[in-house]
């Protein structure tokens, strides 16, 4: 029982990244200026904004293996990776924005960590222009 509910709620979590990426993308077009709020119903789990390496990381520890230990499985906008971590599987989806925009939380280059929690986050991604390499820089915040 507890596996199939992992398994949904991996589902859930990789439509969450889809979710973020269809933001981040729109607030990127949409101009300078331009901002959105993202709704995160997190019940198990960790979301990493990792301005420094413009990623964003979900963690799970689960029952269910998700996919083979080691091997990369491509979504649209995320990969997925199984991890072995004693009895349990760590589940990692990444979304990697290197090369295509700067990732920042509060106008830093910083690692914000959220955790899982009973009630939504409201967090807002917001275009800020384009930096100096070029880069349209879409910075995050707590609502």
């Amino acid at each position: 029982l507890q596996e199939m509910q992992d398994k949904a709620l991996i589902e859930k979590s990789i439509a969450m990244m889809e979710d973020i990426d269809s933001v981040i993308s729109a607030v990127g077009d949409g101009g300078s200026g331009n901002k959105r709020k993202i709704d995160l119903n997190m019940q198990k789990g960790s979301l990493e904004i990792n301005s420094i390496g413009d990623v964003i990381i979900f963690k799970l520890e689960s029952n269910y293996k998700f996919s083979e230990y080691g091997q990369d499985i491509q979504y649209p906008s995320s990969v997925a990776r199984t991890e072995q971590k004693g009895k349990l599987n760590i589940i990692t989806l990444t979304n990697n924005y290197t090369g295509t925009y700067d990732i920042t939380f509060n106008k830093e280059d910083t690692t914000k960590v959220i955790s899982k929690a009973s009630t939504p986050y409201k967090i807002f991604a917001a275009n800020n222009g384009a930096n100096l390499d070029g880069k349209i820089n879409i910075d995050f915040e707590l609502g």
